[in-house]
């Protein structure tokens, strides 16, 4: 196994025993294994899984979200491989699953760029028209535009890897509007019942006031 054994057996442990990993735990792999049935969609990037799944507008999927899509997905053909999916991704118990849990660094590499356009832009609709999309073009930007308004509203991450990131239904000839959009996941405000930030990136957001990519 090429990679880091010690980050695999943490990555396993989803009960969080402090004794080992068990049988039950270890059989998680079994996901690599099984062969998807013909009613299986299969999606082409996390993306594109997560927006199968994600249904409101509050950052997060919820157990019965979760179900839900699982059951559209027809992932439910064994007995409890729903429920036993959510006990592995939900590892913190905090009882929601965050894209941060299935992918962290495409969450902080699209969260990072959320941030900034908040900060610099206002809005989604801001960037869009002032920065991502200055010649007004009806469909979708270019990569070379969206790397030169990522580089000009100070995001310090990698504008060419974010267009990818965001680039869900793999069109030939730009990003769209609604492909942008999904940043819009990082806008949305906490319900009342959150008692703290749900992510890093909320926790970063309101120490970060400023577009220059630093504290």
């Amino acid at each position: 196994y090429p990679g880091d054994g010690a980050a695999a057996w943490e990555a396993l442990r989803s009960d969080l025993a402090t004794v080992g990993v068990s049988r039950a735990e270890f059989g998680f792999l079994e996901m690599w294994f099984a062969q998807p049935g013909p009613e299986m969609r299969r999606y082409h990037s996390v993306l594109w899984g997560w927006k199968a799944l994600y249904r409101h507008g509050h950052g997060r999927l919820s157990f019965s979200e979760f179900l839900r899509g699982c059951h559209d997905q027809g992932v439910d053909r064994d007995k409890g491989a729903s429920r036993y999916l959510w006990d592995a991704l939900d590892f913190d118990r905090s009882a929601y699953i965050y894209l941060e849990d299935i992918d962290l660094n495409i969450a902080t590499r699209l969260g990072s760029l959320a941030v900034t356009i908040h900060v610099v832009c206002g809005t989604l609709d801001k960037a869009w028209d002032g920065w991502f999309n200055k010649q007004g073009y009806s469909h979708r930007v270019s990569k070379e535009d969206f790397i030169s308004a990522c580089e000009e509203i100070g995001y310090p991450g990698d504008g060419a890897a974010a267009w990818e990131a965001l680039r869900s239904d793999l069109a030939t000839v730009g990003l769209s509007r609604a492909e942008f959009g999904f940043l819009e996941m990082w806008f949305a405000q906490p319900g009342p019942e959150m008692r703290r930030y749900h992510s890093v990136l909320w926790g970063w957001k309101a120490l970060y006031r400023h577009g220059h990519g630093r504290l």
